[in-house]
């Protein structure tokens, strides 16, 4: 077979073929390594973020036993006081 003036034969285009899916083969590992490092990354953000939030739940709730109504504390911020 004549491609451009070369004669290439049938085992050359296999050659050809098989050293295209092996570079195939090698982009797609190097893409799956590379999401499994953002898939830590994003563990490691989602775990800060729910200690965060638990901190934040925290002190929602310690305003809100501390809170008071006019001059006087609520009923629940008094039994804490005692």
């Amino acid at each position: 077979m004549y491609v451009f003036g070369v004669y290439i034969s049938v085992v050359d285009l296999l050659m050809i073929f098989s050293g295209f899916v092996v570079l195939l083969i090698l982009y797609l590992a190097y893409e799956i390594k590379k999401l499994k490092k953002l898939e830590v990354k994003l563990a490691l953000i989602e775990s800060k973020m729910e200690e965060e939030e638990k901190e934040l739940v925290r002190d929602i709730q310690k305003i809100g036993r501390y809170k008071k109504i006019g001059r006087r504390l609520t009923k629940r911020a008094k039994k804490k006081r005692r």
